[in-house]
């Protein structure tokens, strides 16, 4: 009868470093699905098509979208936003500089914006040389409760579609923050909110 030859032992050090090995492995796997769930749910692009927001945004480039930059609170002056004009319509979306918030009283006369009282001082809007600001007037309004007055950077021109004619859009319809230009690369920035700009303004 043959004689069987016994089994060798597991190295326990293998054995442990397998195990740590494919721990490793799943949990890896884990966050790159955690990181792709985040990513979907929260960042959209958008595809700049016209001139309406001057040298922030050059139509051919596409923006990053956080559209979850505002849950724990609203925008502030100065922020790039999303905007939808038609809820139907997925496709009908332009991107706004916020200069009124809930609560602020907004005025556009023929060659200014003035909010709580105090005329805005936008070193960075494009309004040529001997034309007035606002082709549209608007006497004062008063901002209700999720509402904001949102304003094109080229206060100008055919494609400046904003709160002078579209009134002031509800948070409903802001999908979210515009972040960054990340495409073409060679153009990428951050976008600025001209915070600065807005400081002087009181709140209601």
């Amino acid at each position: 009868m043959a004689r069987q030859t016994p089994a060798r032992p597991v190295n326990r050090a293998v054995a442990t470093q397998r195990a740590h090995l494919a721990r490793e492995l799943v949990e890896t796997l884990l966050l790159v699905g955690l990181i792709f769930v985040i990513v979907h749910f929260t960042i959209q692009s958008f595809a700049v098509n016209d001139t309406s927001m001057g040298a922030a945004l050059q139509p051919g480039q596409t923006v990053l979208v956080n559209t979850k930059a505002y849950l724990f609170g609203g925008p502030g002056r100065g922020d790039v936003v999303v905007i939808t004009t038609d809820p139907s319509n997925p496709n009908a979306t332009i991107a706004r500089r916020i200069v009124g918030l809930p609560g602020d009283t907004v005025a556009v006369s023929a060659t200014k914006i003035i909010v709580n009282g105090v005329t805005l001082n936008e070193p960075f809007i494009q309004v040529p040389a001997g034309s007035g600001e606002n082709s549209t007037l608007n006497p004062a309004v008063k901002l209700g409760p999720n509402q904001y007055f949102v304003l094109a950077d080229s206060r100008i021109g055919t494609d400046n579609t904003d709160s002078r004619t579209l009134g002031a859009v509800p948070m409903s319809d802001i999908i979210g923050k515009a972040v960054m230009v990340f495409w073409p690369v060679s153009q990428f920035h951050w976008i600025d909110t001209h915070s600065d700009d807005y400081s002087n303004i009181k709140n209601p």
